[in-house]
C-alpha cells in the first residue's frame, strides 16, 4: 500500500514548523553562531565555510512557508534545497562528512529529519 503524499507533506510541515518555532535551540544544537531578529536569522554560511556574517538569511517566521533560507555568497540552498530541512542537511553534511562541493558525501534527508 502506498503512503499518501499529502499525509507525508502534512507531517513534513509539522516538522518544519516545529524547527522554526525552536530556531534558537536548533542553531545551538548545531553549534552555530548567528544573529536573530523578529524576521530572520543571519550568519556566516556553515555549509561552505564562509566568513560573511550576513551570507545566510534564514526566514523562520511567516504565515505559509517558514524556514526558507538563502546563502547569498555561494547559493548553497540550490544544492541542499531552500527548506529548513535542507539547511540542516547542509550543516550536517559539512560538519559530519566534510562536504565542500556538489558531489561530495552528504547527509541524507532521512538523517536530517531524524
Amino acid at each position: 500500500m502506498r503512503k499518501s503524499r499529502l499525509n507525508n507533506q502534512d507531517k513534513l510541515k509539522v516538522v518544519c514548523d516545529d524547527l522554526c518555532n525552536n530556531i534558537s535551540d536548533l542553531l545551538d544544537v548545531l553549534d552555530l553562531k548567528y544573529s536573530i531578529n523578529a524576521k530572520m536569522v543571519s550568519m556566516c554560511c556553515p555549509i561552505h565555510g564562509g566568513d560573511n556574517p550576513s551570507a545566510i538569511n534564514l526566514y523562520y517566521t511567516g504565515d505559509y512557508y517558514r524556514g526558507n533560507w538563502k546563502c547569498r555568497t555561494h547559493n548553497c540552498e540550490e544544492i541542499f534545497k531552500g527548506s529548513i530541512i535542507g539547511f540542516v542537511r547542509g550543516v550536517i553534511s559539512s560538519q559530519k562528512y566534510g562536504w565542500a562541493k556538489d558531489g561530495d558525501e552528504a547527509c541524507s534527508f532521512d538523517e536530517a529529519v531524524d
